[in-house]
């Protein structure tokens, strides 16, 4: 057994374990709650769900004893290879290429057609608009800049996806690979310098792009450094049977429907999600017209009934909205489960504002500020400027 063969062997197990890992997520689940006791000597209550974080506790947990069962198969399947002699055969290693190639494909195409749509970078919310640079975090200052743009996050986009496609054909695979390395090494380091939790994720992407990569090494040597001819890539099956070539062909077919259909399906259930985001009867920020002279400061209502209440002393708190427009109630309810409260008033519109009456007969009067108020969103783009517009 060689270490080449380990190792191959090694990258085989860890991205099958890493690629289908919810089937196997029941498995590992006791290993994780029993290490992070035992063995780490975490004391703190984490899920398994994440609640979006890829980065959670359970998540670098699973890949540790991803990384650890990985390690230990590896060699059983390296001593069996050699064995049957399957450690150098194409077949093996263009399985292996494939699987990586559908892997990086399929996300890459989510992510790309997710940003064209747009759907991973809507239009900023009122919230974000009214909310401080300062009071922001690292990932909603890189939200907000990839969202104000559709036409930069479309252009990522498409550099996403032109690469995603570029792998599902053996003679791009190399051009895709390229292209996907350095799309996926920049959003590695946003990942990482803007604390979003998407890196462990991210960082596989990029390993697959780079060990795909890696297996058109010498070609790309000579081409790019070496300044040599390089010879065309050869195919790695070579039929004199005809019917097995049309079976190989059918099951790539096979492979990329799936692929085709389980984008299709993934895009389907985001947009059930987000068809019933009516705009609502007060879509608009409030601000108080007296400062300070109440608890209040901002209202925010959004489209889908949620928003936001900005306290006097700067605390944000999610809400959703019901809205009776009969009684001329609303009821915000906090998002936050550990910390449940509800909020209520009677309203009255006005031409350029709001009245609100609390149940203890506290009046708030508030000025209405629209979407186009906010100069982010009035600037628009200019060919000339005199001077810099930074501010």
């Amino acid at each position: 057994m060689s270490t080449k063969n380990y190792f191959f062997s090694f990258l085989l197990i860890y991205f099958c374990f890493h690629i289908f890992g919810f089937i196997l997520s029941f498995v590992l689940e006791p290993f994780v709650y029993w290490s992070a006791d035992t063995v780490f000597n975490i004391k703190y209550t984490f899920e398994s769900n994440g609640y979006g974080s890829g980065d959670s506790t359970y998540a670098y947990l699973e890949m540790f004893w991803r990384l650890c069962f990985s390690l230990i198969l590896a060699f059983p399947l390296a001593i069996l290879t050699k064995k049957y002699k399957l450690a150098n055969t194409p077949g093996l290693s263009y399985s292996f290429l494939l699987l990586l190639r559908l892997y990086l494909a399929f996300f890459m195409l989510i992510y790309g057609i997710g940003k064209i749509l747009p759907m991973q970078f809507p239009p900023l919310s009122l919230s974000r608009l009214a909310q401080p640079y300062g009071e922001s975090s690292p990932m909603g200052l890189a939200w907000t800049f990839l969202q104000y743009s559709p036409a930069y996050a479309a252009f990522s986009g498409f550099a996403e996806a032109i690469g995603a496609l570029l792998l599902l054909n053996r003679k791009t695979v190399t051009l895709g690979s390229i292209i996907l390395t350095g799309v996926i090494s920049n959003i590695v380091m946003m990942n990482f310098c803007y604390d979003i939790p998407v890196k462990i994720s991210s960082f596989h992407m990029l390993l697959a792009s780079l060990i795909l990569l890696y297996s058109d090494r010498k070609r790309l040597y000579n081409f790019f450094i070496a300044n040599k001819t390089t010879e065309p890539k050869k195919d790695i099956y070579s039929f004199k049977n005809k019917q097995d070539e049309k079976v190989l062909n059918a099951v790539k077919m096979s492979l990329k429907g799936i692929l085709a259909l389980g984008i299709i399906a993934f895009f389907g259930v985001i947009y059930m999600s987000n068809s019933s985001s009516e705009t609502p009867k007060l879509y608009g920020v409030y601000e108080t017209t007296i400062p300070n002279q109440s608890k209040f400061s901002k209202f925010i209502f959004e489209k889908g009934n949620w928003g936001s209440i900005i306290y006097a002393d700067k605390k944000e708190v999610f809400f959703d909205l019901e809205l009776d427009s009969l009684k001329k109630t609303i009821s915000l309810k906090s998002t936050d489960t550990k910390k449940p409260a509800t909020e209520k008033f009677t309203f009255t519109q006005q031409p350029n504002g709001l009245i609100l009456q609390t149940e203890n007969g506290e009046t708030i009067h508030l000025n209405k500020k629209s979407r186009e108020d906010f100069l982010l969103i009035n600037r628009g783009f200019h060919w000339v400027n005199e001077t810099p517009f930074n501010r």
